[in-house]
């Protein structure tokens, strides 16, 4: 049989093979033990199996399965099929929970990453193991990796309140000492109601830091919805000087995806002396590249944990014969972490958006203003004759600006500080470095209107 009584709980029942508890019941222990076995057989429809879940069989989310049928205690109180569950590289678990209603729309992602998640009870309401898979996953509503892109609109379908909808759009983001994100937004409510305190709280701009992302999610079940059909779509009609806000850093948003899987990586195995390999997304989440308009790529990944003079190196390339994977080498000396993972945040994010920017010129995601990839440029005999190739002069720069709108720097001053390391370094000379500078800065003002410059 697949089931056995826990000997450590006799209230509980386990797998007999993993010896991973399935649940516990506040009933006959034995009956429940029958419930599953009969599960097995698809027997879901006896009396007894009814009377075992009127017991109120309760599970932590670590002892949910594909297919159980649940009251959350953390969200609204309704029931939800569980679509999926995953594992990260951290071992955090991450359950997909769809309404179990006919023809509704929603869900909601949960995991024990959330101190939320890991509090949550799941009432059983029955146990189907259903084998299919959850690759469409459109009705599930989780908007974290979205957050940074300035302009969208998302609605809340449901939130604690009733009598009115609630509507956010996206202002701005920065980073805090810790790398952490700050969300910017503004809120507006469609009040049917005349609920005078909600027009209060929440017409009027807000901010929300990146640990309590999960917190706003949780409020309620978020669909993006265009700009012209929000309680926004008086933005449309603002002034030209504004409208760059709504469209500028295209690939922002998969930047940050990329960025956000390379430091778990790099995070996650600070102890480890060996020489960590990676390949992301799929090391992460089971996906196979990383996509947005076209373009499709992934990370080879390789992590050193070891002494570095420097604090550390990030070196990526588009990898040769293969123009659909991004090759990064990143080593970290592990006496200055956690210290610099802030000063790497922003060079592994200089350096994606560099790549990604690459991708633009190649294949099916070129741009057509872009000029055309002919190959990886490392191989170029000095600095000086990369940093001025044309197909590394927008990338070097849109890189650069990246770097410089998260750090809240003149674009200028960013250039300067990476001119000024390769003059240490002994690899340009001063009078190189004046020329690369004014190249690049020429590329910027002709093709990032809204970059910021220092007044030098």
């Amino acid at each position: 049989m697949p089931y056995e009584i826990d000997p450590n709980n006799r209230k509980c029942v386990r797998k007999s093979d993993t010896k991973k508890r399935v649940g516990c019941t506040k009933g006959p222990v034995k009956k429940y033990l029958s419930a599953l076995h009969a599960n097995v057989n698809e027997n879901l429809n006896d009396e007894w199996y009814k009377d075992i879940i009127d017991n109120s069989i309760t599970l932590t989310i670590d002892e949910l399965e594909v297919g159980d049928i649940v009251i959350p205690t953390c969200v609204k109180q309704q029931e939800y099929v569980v679509k999926n569950i995953s594992v990260d590289m951290l071992n955090n678990l991450e359950v997909i929970l769809k309404i179990n209603e006919d023809g509704a729309a929603g869900g909601v992602i949960i995991s024990n990453r959330t101190e939320l998640g890991k509090n949550c009870k799941f009432e059983v309401i029955s146990r189907k193991n259903l084998n299919e898979e959850t690759d469409d996953l459109g009705w599930v509503y989780e908007i974290t990796d979205e957050f940074d892109i300035v302009g969208n609109v998302y609605k809340c379908n449901h939130i604690g309140n009733p009598y009115f909808d609630l509507q956010i759009i996206i202002d701005g983001i920065e980073l805090d000492n810790e790398g952490e994100p700050i969300i910017y937004y503004t809120s507006k409510s469609d009040v049917n109601a005349g609920n005078r305190e909600a027009i209060e709280y929440y017409d009027k701009p807000n901010h929300i830091t990146g640990r309590e992302v999960d917190r706003l999610i949780d409020d309620g079940y978020w669909e993006k919805i265009p700009l012209d059909k929000s309680l926004f779509a008086d933005k449309l009609n603002e002034n030209e000087k504004e409208k760059p806000l709504l469209t500028e850093g295209r690939y922002d948003s998969i930047t940050r995806k990329v960025v956000k899987d390379i430091m778990k990586v790099v995070t996650s195995t600070n102890t480890s002396e060996d020489l960590i390999q990676a390949t992301l997304p799929w090391d992460i989440n089971y996906e196979e590249q990383y996509e947005q308009e076209g373009m499709a790529f992934d990370v080879e990944l390789n992590v050193a944990h070891q002494t570095e003079k420097e604090g550390f190196v990030v070196q990526s390339a588009i990898a040769d014969g293969d123009k659909n994977t991004i090759m990064m080498t990143i080593v970290i000396d592990p006496e200055k972490e956690p210290k610099l993972y802030e000063k790497l945040f922003y060079k592994i994010q200089e350096d994606v958006r560099h790549e990604i920017e690459h991708f633009t010129q190649m294949g099916d995601s070129r741009i057509e203003d872009r000029p055309i990839y002919k190959g990886n440029t490392a191989n170029l005999k000095t600095v000086y004759g990369h940093h001025k190739n044309v197909i590394e002069i927008p990338a070097l720069v849109h890189g650069f600006y990246r770097r410089a709108k998260l750090e809240k720097l003149p674009i200028d001053d960013v250039m300067r500080e990476d001119l000024d390391t390769e003059i240490e370094r002994g690899t340009l000379t001063k009078k190189q470095a004046e020329k690369l500078l004014k190249l690049w800065l020429d590329y910027a003002k002709k093709n990032l209107p809204s970059a910021v410059y220092s007044k030098e």
